[in-house]
Formats: C-alpha cells, sequence, structure tokens
C-alpha cells in the first residue's frame, strides 16, 4: 500500500476506541486484523469521520491509516499506579507516536529519525522524568531490516520500573543501543487518556502492564549477544585507537586508476592540512610542531602528486605582523607549506576566503566585522519604507538591492590584503581561490523587498517579480564585485575563483542559480554549480535530514542545472565528521561518489570539519584524529578517476526516464528498496551507477553483494550489485550487449585492507569495442542476465597494459590462445584452449606510471584480465 494515495480520509480524524480485548483494568489490545472495524463499529464505540473511512485493507489484513500527523486518534487506556509497561505495535509508515493526551508527559514515538521515549515516574513520592531520544543511524536494524521499506514492523517498548531497566525491541530482538538503565520506581504516572498520531498503517497495538518473564528475557539476552557491532576491516588499523600514520596508510591505498591521455580537474582540499597532519600520538597530544609541519607537507605533496589534489594553501586572517611570524616560520606547518610551494613553481595551489571572518581594522577600517554584516552602514543602505523607517527581518536591518557597493570593495580589500601578504611568501599567485564565508543564502523575502519603494520600482524596471529570480540577481551582483575586486586589485588574471553554495537545489533557501551561475568558473560554456553533499551519516544518505542534503537533493538540483545548459557540477563533499562510527564508511561513500559522478561531478571540494558545536568536539577531548578519516580524501580519487569513462554519456547522454510515480529524480525503481540505481543513455549505449545503501554502520545488516533488476524502455535487466557501487557500461550489438563493468577491482573495506595485487579488466585497456567478447549473458522474453557474464578482449595486434605499482618483474594473464608476442623485445608464446592464468617474467622491473608494451608476433590471444 502506498500511503500517499490514500485520499479518503478525513483533515482532522477523532476516533474514541473501548478495547476489544480488556485481560485487566492495565492491560489494552487493539487487534485490527480481525475483522473489518466497521462491522463492529458499536461494540467497539468507533466514532468514524463524517465525509471518509479511517480504515483500509492490505493483504486480506485490516488497518488504520493516518495520511497526516495532525490527525489525533484518541485511546482509552490509563497505565497508572504501575512499575511496568509494555508497548507493543506493529506499523509502518514515515511517523508514530503514542501519548498521553492532551499533555504529552508519556510519549513513544518514531518520527524525523529518532526514536523517542519519554515518560515521568515517581520514586518515593517523587515526581522525576525520563527521556531518551536516539537517532535511527545508531541503531542496530537487525536481519537487514529497513524500517522505512514500506513493510510492517513489531516495536515493543519495556518501561521496567521494578528492574530499572527501558528497553525496546524490533522485530522480536533487543537493540543493544536502546537499553538503558533507570533508577528503580514506584508507579509510572499517567493522568490523562492516551491517543495516536501517525503518517502510516497501523495493524496491531498492545499496552500491558505485564513484566516480561525470567524465560523470554534470558532469550531475548541471548539473542543480543553479537559481539563487535563492526567490521574492524570498515575502519582504519586499530579501531578505535588508530595505530598506523596518515602518511603511511596514504602509502599503502592502491592507487587511483587514473587515464593518461585524459585531462583531469583536480580535487580542492577542504580538509584543512593544520588538521589533518596531527600525529596525535595520544588521543589528546598531537606530536611536536617539527615533525608536524614535516609530515603536512609529505602528505600534501603526495596527495598532489598522487591524489590528484590541489596543494593547500592557508590563508591568515590576521595582521601583516601576525602573519609574518608564521609564514617566515619553516618549522610551522603553513610556512612548511608555503616554503614547499614557493621553491617547486609548477605545483597548482589553492586557498580558501572567508569573508565572514575578515577583519576590517587590519587594513585600517573602523568596523570589528566585515561590512555586509555590520549593519551599521549609512541608512540610506538598508530597506526602508515609504516613512523611511527601516525594514527590518527577524529584528535586523536588511541591505538594499540598491545600496553603493563600496562596502563590499571594503570587504574584498580585506581580503586582497591578506593574499598580498602570502603572496609576498610564496612568489606568485594562487591558482584557485574558493570563498566560504556563508554570506549568502536566506532569500530575502519579497514582500520586505517591495514595501522598499525604490525597490519595487527596480523590481518592476527588471520585470522580475520574483523572489528567487530578483534575490539571484542581487547576490550575483554582490559576488561579482568581491570576486573582480580581489583577481583585479591583485592582478591575478588566470586565477579561478568560486563561492561555496551557487546550486539551484533547495531553491526555497537559496537565491535563484539561473540568476547566479556566472558567479562561478565558466570553462567551454560550463556554469560549475557547488551545492553541499553532507549526508554525514549512512541512514542520511538519500533525503535531507536539515542541512544534510541527500543525493536526492542534489540530483533534484542537477535536473535544474542541466536544463540551464550546465552538465558538470562540482559538488562539496564530506561523509561526516562526527566520531568514526557515526560517519558513512569507505564502502558506501565510495558508491555514493560514483553517483555524483553520473549526476555530473567533474572534481570536488573535498571537506572534512573538526567542529565542536553546542555540545562540544564529537569525541569529548578535541579534534578527531586524522587516521580514522583519511579515507574520505582518497574514496572521491577512486571515483573521479573513471570519468573518462563517465564523460560521453554526461556530456552528450540522456538519463533514463524513471517508471515510478515517486519524487526520486533520476532514480529507478530496483528489486529493493536500499537498492539504488541511476543509468544515462547515449545512442545505443547504456551507463548504469549502482549500489546497495546501507542505513546503518553495523556490520552484515544487508549483504555486500546482491542481484537487482531494473527497466529501462521496457526491457528488464538483471545484475550484481555491491555495497562500494557497480558501474557497467552496455553496449549494443544486435539484439545482445557487450558488458564491462569499470569498477571490478574496488572493495568492500577500508582502502587499508583492499588487496596489494593489481587486477585490471582487460576490456578496459582498449577502446576498440570490436575486440570485445562477451558471453554467459541469460536473454528470455523481455529480461536480460547479466549477472554472471564474462567479458574478454581478443588482442591481435598490440596491447598496453598500465603499471600501478612500483618494482613489477612478473605478469600474469588470464587468457587463452595460441599467440607468440614480444614486451620489451623479449619473445613469449601462450598457448591453451582453455582459459587459465599464465605468469610471465619480464626481463626489467617496470615501475608505477610506466606501461607494458604487449605485441603479438603471429597468432591471436583472448584476454580476460591481467594481474601483478
Amino acid at each position: 500500500m502506498n500511503i500517499s494515495t490514500i485520499s479518503k480520509f478525513a483533515v482532522s480524524v477523532l476516533i474514541f476506541f473501548v478495547p476489544v480485548l480488556k485481560l485487566n483494568a492495565q492491560n489494552f489490545i487493539w487487534d485490527f486484523n480481525k475483522k473489518m472495524l466497521t462491522d463492529q463499529t458499536k461494540s467497539r464505540n468507533v466514532v468514524l469521520p463524517k465525509d471518509g473511512i479511517a480504515w483500509s485493507t492490505v493483504g486480506g489484513s485490516n488497518v488504520l491509516v493516518s495520511n497526516s500527523s495532525d490527525n489525533t486518534i484518541r485511546l482509552q487506556f490509563h497505565p497508572d499506579n504501575t512499575p511496568v509497561v509494555n508497548v507493543a505495535f506493529d506499523f509502518k509508515g514515515r511517523s508514530f507516536s503514542i501519548m498521553s493526551f492532551t499533555k504529552q508527559l508519556f510519549r513513544i514515538a518514531i518520527v524525523n529519525g529518532f526514536v523517542i521515549i519519554k515518560f515521568d515516574y515517581e520514586v518515593n513520592g517523587k515526581r522525576k522524568s525520563f527521556l531518551k531520544q536516539v537517532h535511527l543511524r545508531d541503531m542496530i536494524p537487525f536481519n537487514g531490516i529497513y524500517l522505512n521499506d514500506d513493510n510492517f514492523h513489531h516495536y515493543n517498548v519495556i518501561i521496567d520500573g521494578k528492574n530499572g531497566r527501558v528497553s525496546l525491541l524490533i522485530d522480536g530482538e533487543r537493540n543493544d543501543n536502546f537499553s538503558f538503565p533507570v533508577e528503580k520506581f514506584n508507579r509510572i504516572i499517567f493522568e490523562e487518556g492516551g491517543a495516536i498520531r501517525m503518517i502510516g498503517a497501523l495493524s496491531k497495538l498492545e499496552v500491558n502492564t505485564n513484566a516480561m518473564s525470567a524465560e523470554r528475557n534470558r532469550k531475548l539476552a541471548v539473542k543480543s549477544s553479537r559481539g563487535s557491532l563492526y567490521d574492524e576491516k570498515d575502519f582504519a588499523p586499530g579501531f578505535p585507537a588508530y595505530n598506523v600514520s596518515t602518511l603511511d596508510q596514504l602509502k599503502s591505498f592502491p592507487l587511483p586508476r587514473y587515464q593518461s591521455g585524459f585531462t583531469y580537474k583536480r580535487n580542492f582540499p577542504w580538509f584543512d592540512i593544520t588538521y589533518l597532519s596531527w600525529l596525535h600520538k595520544t588521543r589528546n597530544n598531537k606530536g611536536p610542531v617539527d615533525e608536524q609541519s614535516k609530515n603536512a607537507v609529505n602528505l600534501m605533496s603526495l596527495l598532489y602528486d598522487k591524489w590528484n589534489y590541489y596543494y593547500e594553501i592557508p590563508v591568515l586572517r590576521t595582521s601583516k605582523s601576525n602573519a609574518d611570524i608564521t609564514y617566515k616560520n619553516d618549522n610551522s606547518v603553513i610556512g612548511a607549506l608555503v616554503k614547499y610551494a614557493k621553491n617547486n613553481k609548477s605545483i597548482q595551489t589553492a586557498g580558501i576566503l572567508f569573508q565572514t571572518q575578515n577583519n576590517p581594522t587590519h587594513i585600517g577600517l573602523q568596523s570589528s566585522k566585515n561590512f555586509e554584516l555590520s549593519g551599521t552602514l549609512p541608512a540610506n543602505y538598508y530597506l526602508r519604507d515609504a516613512k523611511s523607517k527601516f525594514i527590518l527581518n527577524k529584528g535586523k536591518k536588511v541591505l538594499s538591492p540598491l545600496a553603493p557597493l563600496d562596502y563590499k570593495y571594503n570587504d574584498a580589500k580585506n581580503a586582497v590584503y591578506y593574499l598580498q601578504t602570502v603572496q609576498s611568501y610564496l612568489g606568485r599567485p594562487i591558482d584557485f581561490l574558493n570563498e566560504n564565508g556563508e554570506i549568502f543564502g536566506h532569500k530575502i523575502p519579497i514582500s520586505l523587498l517591495k514595501a522598499d519603494p525604490n525597490v519595487q520600482k527596480d523590481i518592476s524596471l527588471k520585470n522580475m517579480d520574483d523572489e528567487s529570480l530578483y534575490n539571484g540577481y542581487f547576490q550575483n551582483k554582490l559576488d561579482t564585485a568581491y570576486k573582480n575586486y580581489i583577481l583585479r586589485a591583485l592582478n591575478w588574471n588566470k586565477t579561478a575563483f568560486s563561492f561555496y553554495n551557487v546550486s539551484a537545489y533547495n531553491d526555497s533557501y537559496w537565491p535563484g542559480y539561473s540568476m547566479r551561475r556566472t558567479s562561478n568558473n565558466i570553462e567551454n560554456n560550463n556554469h560549475y554549480s557547488t551545492p553541499s553533499f553532507y549526508p554525514a551519516s549512512p541512514g542520511d544518505w538519500f533525503s535531507s535530514v536539515g542541512a544534510r542534503n541527500g543525493i536526492d537533493n542534489i540530483a533534484e538540483g542537477r535536473r535544474k542545472e542541466i536544463l540551464l545548459g550546465d552538465k558538470y557540477f562540482s559538488p562539496y563533499i564530506a561523509a561526516g565528521w562526527d566520531v568514526d562510527d557515526k560517519n558513512i564508511l569507505s564502502s558506501q561513500w565510495l558508491a555514493l561518489n560514483k553517483s555524483l559522478l553520473i549526476l555530473g561531478a567533474e572534481f570536488f571540494y573535498v571537506g572534512y570539519f573538526n567542529v565542536t558545536g553546542r555540545t562540544g568536539w564529537a569525541n569529548g577531548i578535541g579534534p578527531n584524529d586524522p587516521k580514522g578519516y583519511l579515507y574520505q580524501l582518497a574514496v572521491p580519487a577512486y571515483a573521479q578517476a573513471l570519468l573518462p569513462f563517465f564523460e560521453p554519456f554526461i556530456s552528450k547522454g540522456q538519463f533514463v526516464q524513471n517508471t515510478n510515480t515517486k519524487n526520486n529524480v533520476f532514480r529507478l525503481d530496483a528489486s529493493k528498496f536500499y537498492h539504488f540505481v541511476y543509468a544515462k543513455k547515449y545512442n545505443n549505449d547504456l551507463l548504469i551507477v549502482a549500489s546497495i545503501q546501507p542505513n546503518s554502520n553495523v556490520k552484515s545488516i544487508i549483504p555486500q553483494e546482491e542481484i537487482t533488476e531494473v527497466t529501462i524502455d521496457g526491457q528488464v535487466f538483471r545484475f550484481k550489485i555491491r555495497t562500494q557501487g557497480s558501474v557497467y557500461i552496455l553496449n549494443q550489438k544486435g539484439s545482445s550487449y557487450v558488458i564491462r563493468q569499470l569498477d571490478a577491482w574496488h572493495e568492500n573495506t577500508h582502502p587499508y585492507w583492499w588487496s596489494k595485487n593489481i587486477e585490471i579488466e582487460a576490456e578496459l585497456l582498449d577502446e576498440r569495442s570490436e575486440l570485445y567478447k562477451t558471453e554467459n549473458i541469460k536473454q528470455s522474453a523481455g529480461v536480460i542476465d547479466f549477472s554472471g557474464y564474462r567479458t574478454s578482449i581478443v588482442i591481435k595486434d598490440q596491447l598496453s597494459i598500465p603499471i600501478y605499482k612500483n618494482n613489477i618483474k612478473t605478469i600474469r594473464i588470464s587468457g587463452k590462445g595460441n599467440a607468440q608476442f614480444k614486451i620489451n623485445g623479449k619473445l613469449y608464446s601462450l598457448s591453451t584452449a582453455q582459459l587459465r592464468i599464465s605468469s610471465f617474467d619480464l626481463n626489467k622491473a617496470y615501475s608505477e606510471g610506466e606501461k607494458i608494451q604487449l605485441e603479438i608476433v603471429t597468432g591471436s590471444m583472448e584476454i580476460d584480465n591481467i594481474s601483478y
């Protein structure tokens, strides 16, 4: 049943129940599956809404349905004067709450991604309160359960004052992350009747005061003895007390397989090298300063050379005298980085600006903060009504789009001052500047703009009677003034410049992208949008939770941007910055980065944010250990390396139309809710990016590999997908297909644990599709099953084999045929009618970056893969 399709319920539903089964004064059961409730309305004292019926049938069973959380469903139960209450219910849908009504002193809820348990109780005559709230991402979804998978699940909340424990069970399994002690108490205080509010369907509800038997407790305890919640190979070595340094980890990771001959844009380092380079010899000791500076240079150099990053140059926002002390100090992280870049002039550099953190007193101006936010500009710089009275928005003055731009130029002068200082030590311009002041957003309501007579006139003259468009025009005016002043004042003619969150997503909040898109870099008529993809935890990967934009939010923005002609974009990305087991881990993050690639991501602003917030540091001590989050820098490079294969589909292809009626942008229906599939078509070829998306980091909650099905243009395709993502290109050849998997070598663990052996699918080494040979495709009426396919290439002339590690003296060829071939002048032979692995000793050692040239002398070879 699709809850959203039910339209025959009243806007406000008020239903009173007398329980069907009343075992004693404290036990209440409503079993909706017995009979249609409309048959027993008199005996149940059910009051139905006059303009509809509040019951539906699912699979022959009767359920209570509500499609609005405003509906209040009243229940007659009173679990008072008891120390034990069990609340059990079978539910599917978006949100559910059972509570005392009208005062919600007692409440059990599943809402907005949280499980909430709240009640008042009495201890020795004193009234006390209990409240626990746990996000579903922190809970254990046993047996692969997805609580929002459109299936009924059984929930049981046990409040046990006798033994001092509050617990949650889901589908009969105890949740170790939601079992809390509470002081033993005499009774729960329940002063009113009960009520339900929900969006979804309820098939059974039970409220009773029977304590669980010792035997049942014992059985549940046995079930909950699961050992470690996590797979240690999902984390860096030693988790949570990591024991391999960031530099040693990065050196051990298999390199991303960037394709020679293709021009990649570098990724922007937004992780702050001054944190990343901390040595963290203990959890709260970052190590000696001189060692940290060496570590910073080594890390940044390796990220630049092998992982396609710009070289980060931190831009200090302080007085020149203070900045000089740091830039001159070769033992400081910042001084060492600048010196290295100065001595290596070919290095491409990147720097970050924060206009909200500029201090005008550094350039002799009288303001304690940047002028745009100061609120101290002359009166004519702000919106004013016909009586010259300030027009306020949430109690603050609002800048007028008609104000002179000198205040913006002064803010830009501040940034120029900081950049001139660093340039005096770097000796040249920074190659790429990114402004992340977050000074924009929060569109000015059109009603406030029109309340200023002069602005109202300007809106009419520009024919922009649209809040998004006019705000976009105003923001672009400010951004352009700021950017142009900086680049012209410094004479940095070749420096790229971008702003954070110039994008079309969340258009109810951000100013109109169609007006702002020229703020950012323009290359080949493509404007690079900069949305933020910060899902931050496993369960938030698809849809947004507050500021955590899921990938469907990104896709909605991309839909609009692509229509404007911007086929490529450059998102800010971060897999989370909480304690490590709460963040999105390597495998899932790699899959999501590949999904960004098919949406058009050409490069990434790769972020990690050591922030405190209201509750202090995430780990309660200080900045997180970078040994735990280093993988977040490696994963985008693994995905980006696939870009040459994606390029024709991004620049010339079209997304396959979604066949369902949901609002999922570009996403295809697949076999299961957590199967995530995008596809694009170019000519007769298909690009499929698919993955298994978990909602928790707990091990074994879902398979690492499954077979899924999607329908494209009426044709069903069946294929394997993995948690780390599976990317296929299908080249149609007559009635069949030649199939290539681009990422078969990617593994489902932290990169440190990936195989150190290199294995390359042969079909990725040559673009000549006439050489490809695909076997083991099963075709039946309307179904193409390539879950067990194998593709090889038939070589009759030559093959170039890239080397991704050093000191390679032997290669292994999985193939068959009868051929003689040469490598570096040495003659070899292969003679086998069956596919097998043959090893060949080379006459020299090959190093990373070189290529082995295999040249056929006589005959031919069918090659499946090559390894070394």
